[in-house]
């Protein structure tokens, strides 16, 4: 029984060495022991980068296909925005950060597209794009910035434009231009110049950059029937511009055929009425004028009879001529005011209430 016994623990033993040996041959497992080395990562070929996304520019060329878009349907006049907006949008700080800080007023802007689709404005790569190029004298883009318009086919020809991301930083004083365009084809152009004005205070002496141009040289008379007061709008020079000084006196007279018809002069202010300048901005101002005996003076009233005008400005005593034409019962619009002959590129659009008139020493075009 003793030698049956240790046969078979023998031939058990023998069967275990077999068995170790095979497993020991086996390929290796993972995740049976705990100092099995993590399995190695299968190949791939290189990640491609992400497509990039249309930049807020819009200048990105996969921002959107314009050529799989259908052309817009332009109005009976091209489209414009009124300059009001315009100079009072346009914004140069003293370091000569450019901002255009204001929703744009656009004048006969496409709503549709031809088929009768309403036209959008983003940078969005399914709609159109309106984009505004800051350029140097040089003709090199400085910044570029899209708009964004979602107009109402069934509104007046007036569309808000806003414009997006627009600040940018001038690399200083010269000529510039803001060129404005519908998908890809410029619509609109808007020279102006960035000046530098000089310190001569030791406490702060660094120099002041600000625009120039039609702020300077133009103003409009604005009037509706009898409906209101006719008004004289213009814009305050900077500070430094007059002087220093911050509180000056303007005097407003509206002469036809030489005699005066219209003041902004009272009473109470028989110098003219105070205005506040800002000390680096222009300031847009709105002045009233009324008949000489204070009654109400309208568009009717100065159109009646054809015949020269002259709207005189009187500023710390020096004067500022502004001349019109009034023709069958209406103000002539004059320079690039006038459709027929204005550079539509450089119209300026006033919408039918606004006369803009150019001062008889203009510095600008």
């Amino acid at each position: 029984m003793k030698k049956i016994s240790r046969w078979f623990v023998g031939i058990c033993c023998v069967s275990l060495c077999f068995t170790f040996t095979a497993w020991a041959q086996l390929p290796k497992l993972p995740g049976l022991g705990k100092n099995d080395k993590k399995p190695a990562e299968p190949k791939t070929s290189p990640a491609q980068p992400a497509p990039t996304p249309p930049n807020r520019a819009g200048l990105n060329p996969d921002a959107g296909s314009l050529a799989a878009k259908p052309p817009l349907e332009y109005k009976q006049f091209p489209p414009t925005f009124m300059y009001e907006s315009l100079l009072k949008g346009l914004t140069v700080h003293a370091n000569g950060n450019f901002l255009l800080n204001k929703f744009l007023t656009g004048v006969f802007l496409p709503t549709t597209e031809q088929g009768g689709q309403p036209a959008y404005f983003s940078d969005n790569p399914k709609h159109h794009l309106m984009l505004c190029a800051v350029k140097s004298a040089s003709g090199g883009t400085v910044h570029s910035f899209h708009f964004s318009s979602y107009p109402d086919p069934k509104a007046t020809a007036f569309q808000t434009a806003d414009p997006k991301v627009s600040a940018c930083k001038l690399p200083g004083p010269g000529a510039y231009v803001l060129e404005f365009s519908l998908d890809g084809k410029v619509f609109y152009k808007f020279p102006f110049e960035v000046k530098k004005q000089s310190s001569s205070d030791p406490y702060n002496p660094a120099d002041t950059l600000f625009p120039d141009g039609p702020w300077r040289d133009y103003g409009y008379l604005s009037g509706q029937g009898d409906e209101q007061n006719m008004r004289w709008n213009m814009w305050l020079p900077p500070m430094f511009l007059v002087g220093g000084q911050r509180n000056l006196k303007a005097k407003v007279e509206v002469l036809k055929g030489g005699k005066m018809v219209a003041t902004n002069v009272t009473t109470t202010n028989p110098d003219g009425e105070p205005t506040a300048y800002h000390p680096n901005f222009w300031t847009p101002k709105e002045f009233v004028v009324t008949k000489p005996d204070r009654t109400a003076f309208r568009l009717t009233d100065l159109t009646a009879g054809d015949g020269k005008g002259e709207l005189l400005v009187t500023i710390d005593g020096k004067k500022t001529s502004y001349p019109f034409s009034v023709k069958g019962g209406k103000i002539e619009f004059s320079g690039r005011q006038v459709r027929e002959t204005a550079d539509v590129l450089r119209l300026i659009e006033g919408g039918g209430s606004q006369w803009w008139i150019r001062r008889s020493d203009a510095m600008f075009d």
